[in-house]
C-alpha cells in the first residue's frame, strides 16, 4: 500500500546541549508499506499420553510458527530518500511449542525473535540490537462457547536493557486526533464539531 501524508514525529533539540528532545509533527510525502505473513500450525503428536505408551486421551503437541516480512520505507523523500521507515525490523519470527489437553487447558512455550534490529532513525543511522526474546503461557479453553482465557510471563531470560525501540509516533498529539475526529465525520457524511 502507497500511503500520502502518513503523519510522522520527528525528535527536535530545544537548544544546544539539551539532554532531551521535543517532539514536532509533520507529513512524510509518500510512504509504502509492504508485507507478507506466514503461519503454521503442525501436529508433532496427535495424543501425547498413548504415543509415550500411558493411555489414552493426554492431549496433542503442536509447533506454531510465523514470519512477517515487513518493508515500510519512504519514497522518494527529499530528506531521507527511499530509507526504512524506522521502528520496524524487516524479518520479524515467533515460535511455539504447545499442549493441549482434552480438557481444554493448554500451554506453551515459545520465542519471538528480531534476527535484525529495526532503524531508528528515519536517516536509517542507527539500528537497534537482533533479540530474542522467550515466553511462557497457559490457558483454558471452553469449547462450546469458544471462550478462553490465558496468562502469560514474557522476557524470562531477564535480560537487562532489552532491545527495544521506541520509534516516535502520533500517538496522542492534538493534530492526530483532530485529523482522525475530522476523517470519521467526513466518513459519516458529517461536519466535524469544532473544539
Amino acid at each position: 500500500i502507497e500511503l500520502r501524508d502518513e503523519l510522522r514525529n520527528v525528535n527536535i533539540v530545544p537548544f544546544p546541549g539539551a539532554t532531551y528532545t521535543v517532539g514536532r509533527y509533520d507529513n512524510i510525502d509518500r510512504s509504502r508499506h509492504f508485507g507478507v505473513e506466514l503461519g503454521g500450525d503442525l501436529v508433532l503428536v496427535e495424543d501425547l499420553a498413548r504415543f509415550m505408551q500411558k493411555g489414552d486421551g493426554g492431549g496433542s503437541l503442536r509447533l506454531l510458527a510465523s514470519y512477517t516480512l515487513s518493508k515500510f520505507s519512504f519514497v522518494h523523500d527529499d530528506e531521507n530518500g527511499n530509507n526504512d521507515l524506522p521502528g520496524v525490523p524487516r524479518h520479524f519470527l515467533v515460535a511455539d511449542l504447545r499442549y493441549d489437553h482434552d480438557s481444554g487447558i493448554w500451554c506453551s512455550a515459545g520465542a519471538e525473535v528480531t534476527p535484525r534490529g529495526a532503524w531508528a532513525d528515519s536517516a536509517n543511522t542507527v539500528r537497534a540490537p537482533r533479540s530474542t526474546i522467550w515466553n511462557l503461557r497457559a490457558g483454558y479453553e471452553y469449547q462450546p462457547w469458544k471462550l478462553g482465557f490465558f496468562v502469560e510471563a514474557r522476557n524470562l531470560a531477564s535480560e537487562l536493557g532489552m532491545n527495544l525501540v521506541r520509534a516516535s509516533s502520533a500517538s496522542t498529539h492534538p493534530a492526530f486526533v483532530a485529523m482522525i475526529r475530522e476523517l470519521v465525520a467526513e466518513r459519516l457524511g458529517r461536519a466535524p464539531a469544532q473544539p
